[in-house]
């Protein structure tokens, strides 16, 4: 039988309230640190995306925002 840590997504990390925000990008910084950059935000969208598949759908509702689409009468 195979670890369950293996499927683990390693994305808690982004809830520590400590954590420093995401700086903003510079001209010139390395590959690095665009890579940890890019990184860090899609784990902010993925652990919000498990957590709001987590909640009820009357929570759901209430935490999600509501984007109206544009007509295509323009």
């Amino acid at each position: 039988m195979e670890s369950t840590q293996e499927y683990a997504i390693k994305v808690a990390y982004v809830l520590n309230p400590d954590l420093p925000e995401i700086p903003a990008p510079k001209d010139g910084e390395s590959d690095q640190v665009k890579k940890q950059r890019e990184k860090r935000q899609e784990d902010e969208v993925m652990c919000r995306g498990h957590i709001l598949n987590t909640l009820s759908d009357t929570l759901y509702n209430l935490f999600t925002v509501k984007i109206p689409r544009e007509t295509g009468n323009t």
